[in-house]
Order: structure tokens, then sequence, then C-alpha cells
């Protein structure tokens, strides 16, 4: 054998290994590099809590990760637990969080590992200090001094649709808004959130979180030792026992629809409806609309179901329904007494209050074949069987006496109706606004009669060819040409908007001067009472609706008048005016008699409140998001009809529901009113985008500004303010423009509130014109189109 030979070949295969380890030991782990720098952690500035670290880059299962934690006090590194679904076992590990005494920096070292390429990359996070204090349920409900303090608590879900949940714990039941996390019944999680109180609601704040750190047992029932409750008890239950909320109870009732917007369902007593404990919308589901809860199908049964007591809002608690948990059961028998007593509630439901302004039905029958009788106490406007008369000048409440028998039980109530008086037409022509013929008489308070004009509309009014006739109180009135003193005055000139037009005429020593007159005439007007016609050409007129006839003014005891009678007689020191201004067509009503006799003139300033004269809402829509609806948002649209752009600055929006008060802000706990920002320019639109609903598809225009108010789809009342004081009247100081829509809207402009709006149709401002008067300015618009700053009409 050659051993030389051997030798020297095991020494070359020897070289060469160590070479191939070499060439090996040398390659580049530039892949694997490349992929560690694909890896990062969300928020990693500010952990709040337990997360997941993948275990591939970029789900390439070729390319996998290990982590490394150099603070297993604060954050250890290990697999998803079973009951944890929230993420793929599979491709995450969970970075289970401790938070720590104090803000602390953890570095996190992946090592990713590519065939046989290995990399390496430290990642530093920041978990922030615990300053959430330890609680039971019990310990943060029962304490008064903790509002916004931070709490943690360890408990179960047992109520969890979208963002609200129930937490318990041994010690008791507490609500929570969650700013993100999906949960499930029966999670059993890690509160951290502010302490709130919400209508008397002790609660976690919106915002709180909730770690999910194990599960309840398969088939956990938070129902099953609830104890029944009935509507008499939560009713009569006190309203600042903070471990009443919450608490989960079985229920029975009948379900009824409510047109209560923030309960839209109650659970009612079947024997006496005035019982009953609303549902809140708010947790029924996600979006708090009833399409996907089975209440519609439930509604007008007796059911037994599950319930969590919720808020109390003035003083009347609400309650949650948790979705399918409703058994129905059969209702408890009437008696006489207590069919009588649904029906007699029924009419004060329907009735009680009800604005008349056109023939209504007056039931004579109702349930459990009960008879109505009823029996007006003002047939003149609302008759026994329901024929409306629309009384002149002002409302009237009109109270009927019915009278209900069910069996040979009977009862005798009172309804009160409001029946709506005429409604004011737009003022569209120019009226007669003060006249005075005691001109010069002894004790007189002016030197001359005089005739007063006034402008009501927008646009200035040319006078010539007009004439101004005057005629004693039972005579005619006569051609200038055939008579031999004054009895009419040929008018020159124009009347501007919103102003005043003065015609001086005959007078005598006593009084003060009047100011200059816009024009003169030679006419004796009696002191106590006569006749004038204001005339768009000279043909004479003989009654009061004579076609040139533009207005008419009848004082005193006369032949003739617009209306039910003539205007009061006068004396040397009263002059007859025109009420706010506005024409009824009846003497009698639109003027009355003043010792403050000032006579105005064109120099006389206008008067305010035209369409030109101020920005008004324009248009208003509240069904966004809802059933049917297009648009997904609420709006209201601003219009300015000035000349000049209008500094919105301190300017606030107010809301309110039909039958409710203005609010602050800062005092209420969801939107109900809007500051706006910028401003609105000459003949230019302003777009307020409100709240949206669940429903529609397609988006507002850019809103100008943007509020939390979810307004009702069938009306409101809504005050444009130029200041934050919050509004209490139609006419309060700081209100520049106000609109009530509905028919039961308490507040409103003018003889009636504007129409109501729906899902499918906002109300918008006919011709863009203000008369001050809802009902004739509003109309429903069928194509809703909302316009902000950047709309430009079509040519």
């Amino acid at each position: 054998m050659n051993f030389q030979f051997t030798f020297k070949k095991l020494f070359l295969v020897i070289l060469f290994a160590f070479l191939a380890i070499g060439v090996v030991g040398c390659q580049s782990n530039e892949e694997a590099e490349a992929f560690a720098q694909k890896l990062y952690i969300q928020e990693s500035d500010e952990i709040v809590g337990s997360f997941p670290l993948p275990k591939f880059v970029q789900g390439n299962q070729e390319v996998t990760v290990t982590w490394a934690s150099d603070n297993e006090d604060v954050v250890v590194i290990d697999e998803y637990p079973d009951w944890d679904t929230n993420f793929n076992h599979d491709l995450y590990y969970r970075a289970l969080v401790t938070l720590p005494a104090e803000e602390t920096d953890v570095v996190l070292t992946a090592t990713v590992k590519y065939g046989k390429q290995t990399a390496t990359r430290p990642m530093t996070i920041t978990v922030v200090a615990d300053e959430y204090t330890p609680m039971t349920v019990a310990q943060m409900k029962q304490s008064t001094t903790l509002k916004d303090a931070k709490v943690r608590i360890e408990g179960t879900i047992v109520h969890a649709i979208g963002k609200s949940l129930i937490i318990a714990d041994e010690t008791g039941y507490i609500f929570a808004y969650v700013a993100a996390e999906a949960r499930a019944v029966g999670d059993i999680v890690v509160m951290r959130g502010e302490k709130d109180v919400y209508n008397n609601m002790p609660q976690f704040a919106y915002g709180a979180t909730s770690e999910k750190v194990s599960q309840e047992a398969e088939g956990f029932d938070p129902f099953e030792e609830a104890e029944a409750i009935t509507i008499d008890q939560i009713m009569a239950h006190d309203v600042d026992d903070a471990e009443f909320y919450s608490t989960p109870y079985l229920l029975t009732g009948k379900v009824e629809a409510s047109s209560d917007a923030n309960n839209p369902y109650r659970f009612v007593d079947p024997t006496d409806p005035t019982k009953f404990i609303g549902i809140t919308k708010y947790t029924v589901n996600p979006t708090g609309v009833f399409t996907e809860s089975d209440l519609p199908d439930i509604a007008g049964k007796y059911v037994e179901a599950e319930v969590f007591i919720y808020n109390s809002y003035q003083g009347a608690f609400s309650v949650v329904y948790v979705d399918d948990s409703a058994v129905e059961k059969t209702a408890p028998e009437l008696t006489e007494q207590q069919k009588l007593n649904l029906v007699v509630n029924a009419l004060h439901e329907e009735f009680d209050d009800t604005v008349v302004s056109e023939n209504i039905t007056l039931p004579t029958t109702g349930e459990y074949e009960a008879t109505v009788g009823w029996v007006s106490g003002n047939a003149a406007y609302i008759a026994n069987d329901g024929t409306y008369t629309a009384p002149i000048g002002e409302d009237v409440f009109v109270d009927f006496t019915v009278t209900v028998q069910v069996g040979t039980t009977t009862e005798t109530i009172t309804i009160t109706m409001k029946a709506i008086k005429a409604p004011v037409a737009a003022q569209d022509h120019i009226v007669i606004s003060q006249a005075y013929g005691g001109g010069g008489s002894t004790g007189a308070a002016v030197k001359n009669d005089f005739v007063e004009l006034f402008n009501p509309t927008n646009e200035a009014v040319d006078l010539t060819g007009w004439v101004l006739f005057y005629a004693s109180a039972t005579g005619l009135f006569k051609n200038q040409a055939d008579y031999t003193y004054g009895v009419s005055v040929a008018l020159t000139g124009s009347i501007a908007a919103r102003s005043f037009y003065l015609v001086q005429l005959g007078g005598g020593t006593d009084g003060v001067e009047t100011p200059t007159p816009d024009a003169t005439g030679t006419i004796t007007m009696s002191g106590t009472a006569f006749k004038l016609a204001l005339c768009n050409s000279d043909v004479v007129p003989v009654n009061v609706d004579d076609a040139n006839v533009v207005d008419f003014l009848a004082v005193g005891t006369t032949n003739i008048f617009e209306g039910a009678n003539s205007a009061p007689v006068l004396t040397p020191t009263t002059s007859a005016i025109r009420t706010n201004l506005i024409d009824t067509d009846n003497n009698n009503i639109d003027f009355t008699t003043t010792d403050q006799i000032v006579p105005r003139n064109s120099a006389t300033d206008p008067v305010p409140g035209g369409a030109d004269s101020h920005v008004v809402i324009s248009q208003a829509y509240g069904g966004g998001g809802n059933t049917g609806a297009t648009l997904k948002s609420d709006f209201i649209e601003l219009y300015n009809p000035t000349n000049e752009a209008v500094d919105l600055t301190g300017w606030v929006l107010f809301y309110a529901s039909l039958t409710g008060d203005f609010k602050n802000q800062a005092d209420y706990t969801y939107g109900v009113s809007v500051e706006l920002t910028g401003s609105i320019a000459a003949k230019g639109f302003y777009l307020i985008k409100m709240a949206d609903g669940a429903g529609g598809t397609v988006d507002l225009p850019t809103p100008d500004v943007t509020g939390t108010v979810t307004m009702n789809g069938t009306g409101f009342k809504l005050a444009l303010c130029n200041s934050s004081v919050v509004p209490t009247a139609v006419d309060s100081s700081n209100i520049v423009d106000f609109v009530g829509s509905g028919p039961t809207a308490s507040l409103f402009e003018g003889s009636a509130p504007a129409v109501a709006p729906s899902n499918t149709t906002s109300i918008v401002r006919t011709d863009l014109s203000d008369t001050d008067d809802n009902a004739a300015d509003f109309s429903v618009a069928t194509e809703i189109t909302p316009r902000n700053s950047a709309y430009v009409p079509a040519e």
C-alpha cells in the first residue's frame, strides 16, 4: 500500500472541506435581511395591551419569524390560547402585555429565517404606564368621586352589541362603550377606561378598551339566575340606585312601537297602558335601526323577555332588550273597567293637544265594542262631528266633553284640541300701515292728517299711476274731477323693499309737524271714522274687492270693510296702526289704536326680516341613512340672500325635537347644536352635515361644517342664532332665523309649522323667500339637492 499517496489524498479532501465550509460561512444573508426590514409593530409607541406578532413575513410561510423579549416582566411571547379566536393561531404569536408602573421601553428581537439565511431585527416598543386603579364593579358604581377617573375591572361580558357592552363580576354589572374591539357574551376581559355617568347610569365612558384574558365555559347563560321583575317595580325604583343599572332581569309585558325616538319600542302593562318601560334604541343592535331585530315581529305580543336596566332619562327608566329572547305568554284577562281604561287612554293619546287645521274624524266607536260621544265646547271652530272652521286672528282651544262606555261601565273625560287660525297669506303687496284723521284739531298729536304705507316685499314697487282714495264712513268714493274738495291723492315715485311711504293730508294748528312726506294731498279726514282704498289705477273703487284695490282700510262704524269688521274708532290723540305689519284681510284684527303716533316716511330705516336682509335656513333633512333614504346623512342648508358676505364666527345652529327644549351642548350628552365657522358668501349657500344613519348610498357634497346631531326624520325645530345663548322662544333676541317642521312642532314662525319631511323628502324654502311664516315659506322637495359653499346654480 502506498501510504504517502493515501495521506496526500486525505489532506486534499480535508482542505477542500474547510474551503467549502468557508464559502458557506461567507454566503450572503441579504434576502433574509430584506424580509426582516418588512416587519413592523403597529402603534409601537403606545402599547396599551396584548397584541399579535407574525410567525411569517407578510404571510410567506417560507420566511419564518421567532421573537424574543428583553423584559418578560412586561412582554411575554407565547402562543395564543385555544379560547382566543381573535387572531389565527397558525399565523400569529401573542405578545402578552402586563402594564408596568411606569412607561417602559421593551426591545422585541425578531429572528427571520429564509432557507439557510438568517437575520435579526430588534424593535423597540413603548408600553404605557398602568394608570388604572383595579376595582370591582360595586366599588366603581358606589364611588361618587370617580368621574373621569381611570379604572380597571376584570369581568365577564354578559351583553355585547357593537361597541356597547355590559360587564359583570361577582359584585355586579356595569355598562361600557368600547373603542373598537369586537366582543362576545362569555368573554372574560380586562376593561380599562374612565368612569362616567349617563342619565344616572354609571358606565365606562366611550373609548374604553377590553382585553380578553379567558372565556366562560360553553353554554354560559347570563340570565340563568336572573330574577323576574314587573313594569310597576321598575317604574317605582329609585333612579339614584347605582346598583340597579345594567342588572339583568326577566320582564313581562306587551311590546308596542313608540313615537319616542330614543325608545322606539316599549314594554306596556296590558291592563294599564299608562304604565310602560321604554326599550332604548342604542343597544338593540349596532346601528339603533330595528330592521335586524325581532322587535318588529313581536310588536303587539305579550312576552317574557331578557332585559338589562338602562338609563333613567327625566326620571323614567328604559331597558336594553336582548334580541330573540322573547317568549310569548298568555295575556291576563281584562275586566270591563280595564277595557274602558284602555279605550280612554287611546283617545287621550290620539287626540289630546291635537292641532286642527282641517276637518278631523272623531270616532264614535272603539275597541272592546266601546261607544264614544263627542260634545264640542266651541262648535263654531271644531264641531261635534269634527268639522273645522278656521278662527280669524288667533288660535282657539276647544274643549270636548267625551263620554266613553264599555258594557255597563261609563266614563266622561275632557280632551282639548287647538284650532289653528286662518293662515296669513304671504305678504306680496303694499299695505296701509297707519292712518290718522285728527291732524291739527284741538289736542291733536300731529298737525296733519296722514296715511302711511308699507312695502313688505323684497323688491321696490313703482307707485306711478297709483291713487289713494278717501271716503267718509258711509259715503262713496269719488272721482276727484267731479268733487269740490280732496277725495284722492295721486302717488308718485316708488317705495323701497321693507320700507315706508308717507302721504301727508290736510291739517290744522295743534300738534307736532309730520316728517317730510313722500306725497301730499288736500284731503281733510274725519278724526273718528273713514274709509281708504289704495289702488294701482285711477279707476274709482266701489267695493273692497275691486280689481284695482291693492289694500283697503275702514276705521270706526263704516258700511264696508275688509274681513269681519272695521278697525276701532279713532280720536284726535290716536291713530290706527297695523299690528306687526301683517295683513290677514280683516281690518278689525289687523289694526289697533295707539296714542304713540309716529308717522314713518321713506327715510325711516327699513324693517328687518325680509328674505333679503338676513341669512336663512333654506333646506333641512332628517332622514339620512334611514330606511328608503338615498343620502347617508342628515343636513341643514343655509342661504345668504344679501349682497355682502356674512361672518358666521360665534354663530350656533340649535336643534330640538318637535316638543323638546333647546339645550346647552355642554349640559347634554349628545348633539344638540353646531358651532358655525367661516363665512357665507353673498347669494351663497352653506352646508351643515349632521349625523350619519346606517343606510343610504350617497355622500353629501363636502360640508362647510360638521355636527353630531341625529335629527328626527319627520319633524324638528331649528334655531339659527348669532350667539351661543340658548334660545327659549321664536323671537329670542339672538335668533336670526327659525324653523318648526312637522304638525306637532311646539314652536314655529307665523301661522303654523312647516310641512314635515320624510326619509325620502326634505323641506326647502320656496323661492328662498322669508315671510316669517314657516307654513307659507317651506314646501316638500322629493329631489333632495344639498347645496354647499361651492354650489353654482345652473344657468
